[in-house]
């Protein structure tokens, strides 16, 4: 039989249509078959009454110092000296960077006398902050199916420019009870450690600033 320019063309478009077909159902029994994570992310809530903008004292942020287990996107916990990550869930950026964004937002909204600018500025800024997040963990202290308890601690250094002279370093912590042994109500409890801390954080860099940012 003469297949005809029409039909013969028909015909190869067919064929290249299951070739395709089957091309990708091979593909996706590639992909592994593993449920999606949840993501999840934590955010200070500040409120403050606040001066203006260009009445408040420039201060740099260096890059914040996390610690090793907590840095990425999963969330460490700790059952005595055992560590592991929750299955299943994940923070949506790292938690290093997170919490970098979530000092940036308690200065903004929170502090008072203080504000922080960003690296490209920080040649206008009258003092410089180093910040280490030491602990960053959800703590199973009375076994694995009880609602743990987030610890957030993070060591504070305030430097002067331009004489570099340390004019404050403190700790700051804060734990808080989950409601109950389930992500979501995990994550609320580090949404409250990290707001505990950084109003802290807020509060006593403004009474450091303010007390010596015109000493020399």
């Amino acid at each position: 039989m003469t297949l005809t320019p029409t039909f013969a063309r028909r015909v190869l478009a067919a064929a290249a249509g299951l070739a395709l077909v089957a091309a990708l159902a091979g593909c996706v029994s590639l992909f592994p078959k593993a449920k999606p994570a949840q993501l999840y992310r934590f955010t200070p809530q500040m409120t403050a009454t606040q001066s203006p903008d260009g009445s408040r004292i420039p201060i740099s942020l260096s890059a914040v110092d996390f610690t090793a287990g907590a840095a990425g996107d999963r969330m460490l916990t700790m059952s005595g000296d055992e560590a592991a990550y929750i299955e299943g869930a994940r923070w949506v950026s790292t938690a290093q960077s997170q919490f970098e964004e979530a000092v940036d937002k308690a200065f903004e909204d929170g502090a008072q006398s203080t504000r922080i600018v960003e690296r490209r500025q920080s040649a206008s800024a009258k003092m410089v902050m180093n910040l280490s997040v030491e602990t960053f963990e959800a703590r199973y202290d009375n076994g694995p199916k009880s609602a743990p308890k987030v610890v957030v601690v993070v060591r504070a250094q305030l430097i002067r420019f331009p004489d570099r002279a340390v004019v404050g370093e403190d700790l700051f912590r804060s734990e808080q009870t989950a409601g109950d042994n389930r992500v979501s109500a995990i994550v609320q409890a580090y949404n409250a450690a990290v707001t505990a801390v950084l109003k802290d954080l807020t509060a006593w860099t403004d009474r450091k600033a303010t007390a010596n940012a015109t000493a020399g």
